[in-house]
């Protein structure tokens, strides 16, 4: 009976710190070229002419409303921009259609 092995190869710790500085250097200039007071936004695809809410929770329980509109595009959809998400861990959406 024949028994096969592999060779596995073992990382040492300079090429791990070369390969997670490499990262980070990418990593770096990603921040750089996008601002993360210029990346969120999002879009509400509703219809056109009626009255909207775009309302924020941190919680999914408790939800204020951020901003209310009537979507005066023709195609039904809205982007919407909140500068404030830069500044909290995690904030949840959702769009309301109002009477």
């Amino acid at each position: 009976m024949t028994t096969a092995t592999e060779a596995v190869g073992i990382l040492t710790a300079s090429a791990l710190l070369e390969n997670w500085q490499g990262h980070r250097r990418l990593t770096r200039r990603v921040i750089d070229a996008f601002p993360e007071d210029k990346l969120f936004q999002f879009s509400l695809g509703g219809v056109a002419s009626r009255n909207y809410q775009i309302q924020a929770s941190a919680d999914l329980i408790n939800w204020s409303v951020l901003s209310t509109f009537t979507d005066s595009n023709a195609n039904g959809i809205i982007i919407y921009s909140d500068s404030a998400a830069t500044n909290l861990s995690r904030r949840f959406y959702r769009g309301v259609l109002l009477p």
